[in-house]
């Protein structure tokens, strides 16, 4: 059984960063923005971190992860074209999976907010470790004229079974339900939320 340790870093963007642990406390960090954040967090709360997982290129979700790999000593998961800005990176691509204590994570490429965004579905837990492709009541910004891939990843995305949890890396909520008030003014179904 695994669980998941989330903490809001109050920074600027909104991130979320995650740690799954098991029933030993062993570690997987996901995204490290903030490494003296991920060390503090991990020491606190009696973690021993094993591995660290990068969803994409954008620094916020790495920017901490060589520091937290020192401190650590482990791995890091990346993209295969991000290995060159670690110290012990493995490279990853689309259709390989990564394994955490026994739980296996398939990695599903999904451009559209970045070229190198890729997505972890475990399918026993049903946990979807969605970096920047979805949060809740809206999705990561498309750039580098990308919409169709972003319209193909949400798609695939929406294939996924209803009850698997999402784990986005931004709290964009209330921004994103005003955003969608302002559209729709008329939908007293988003006044409920």
């Amino acid at each position: 059984m695994l669980t998941i340790k989330r903490f809001y870093l109050h920074n600027r963007l909104r991130n979320y960063n995650y740690c799954l642990v098991d029933e030993n406390n062993q570690a997987l960090i996901i995204d490290p923005t903030d490494a003296d954040l991920s060390i503090r967090f991990c020491l606190e709360h009696n973690l021993t971190p094993t591995q660290i997982w990068i969803t994409h290129e954008d620094l916020d979700h790495y920017v901490g992860a060589n520091q937290t790999s020192q401190t650590f000593n482990i791995p890091i998961h990346c993209p295969q074209k991000m290995t060159h800005l670690f110290h012990k990176a493995f490279g990853y691509k689309h259709g390989d999976y990564l394994e955490f204590n026994g739980f296996k994570f398939n990695i599903t490429h999904v451009p559209g907010h970045t070229p190198l965004h890729h997505v972890f579905l475990e399918q026993d837990q049903k946990w979807l470790i969605s970096g920047d492709i979805i949060f809740n009541y809206g999705m990561g910004k498309v750039r580098r004229d990308q919409f169709s891939s972003m319209f193909e990843a949400i798609q695939w995305v929406k294939s996924i079974k209803d009850e698997c949890v999402f784990l986005n890396a931004h709290d964009y909520d209330l921004d994103n339900l005003a955003y969608a008030q302002m559209l729709q003014p008329n939908n007293t179904e988003l006044g409920q939320l």
